[in-house]
Formats: structure tokens, sequence, C-alpha cells
């Protein structure tokens, strides 16, 4: 079937939507714990979301969670809701994602 519609599942693809600004407001530093250095961000004001495929506004309410580990790892948790200019459209969103703040020794 995938081949009568000459989608290739093998090349994935992908196309900007939109990009945020979001100004964030000081962290709110909770210290450490068994699994590092936690830190909460909360954004701040007027975020707003724009792109070649939507624009819109960030809801308040959202936030970054971070953990910056002891071995240089960190682990970014982001959950927003958006609203879409056009269409009225919200979602919420998660991302979670962990990263090397440092290179390996």
């Amino acid at each position: 079937m995938y081949r009568q519609l000459d989608i290739n599942l093998r090349e994935p693809r992908s196309q900007l939507l939109y990009e945020i600004a979001m100004p964030l407001e000081p962290a709110h530093d909770l210290g450490l714990g068994p699994n590092g250095h936690r830190r909460i961000f909360r954004e701040g004001q007027a975020p707003r979301l724009a792109g070649p495929r939507l624009k819109g506004i960030v809801l308040p309410g959202g936030g970054d969670w971070t953990v910056a580990r002891p071995d240089g790892s960190a682990r970014l948790d982001v959950r927003i809701t958006l609203r879409c200019a056009r269409t009225m459209m919200r979602w919420s969103t998660r991302i979670t994602m962990a990263y090397c703040m440092r290179p390996p020794a």
C-alpha cells in the first residue's frame, strides 16, 4: 500500500511548524536530591509561538523542570499548553530530553 502512495517509510520527513520565544523567570532552586540538582523554571511575560505553519500563544502554567546529574548529564522536562491563533485550537505538549552538559573524560 505504501508503495502505491509513493511513501518511503524508511526516509523520515519533517518540517518546521513553529518556534517558541519564551523568556523565563529566575529559577526556583530546589537543591540537591538523590538524582541530582533540581531547578524549576517558569515562563516569563508574553511567550509566543510563530512559524510557517502555526502562530499563537503559550498559556500560563507551564514550565521547565531540570535535574543536573553528578556525571555531567542533565534531564529537561518541558510542559506547556499552546493555543493556536488561527483555529483557536489548544493542546498540551511534554518534551523530555537528556543531554550531556560536559564532554565525558
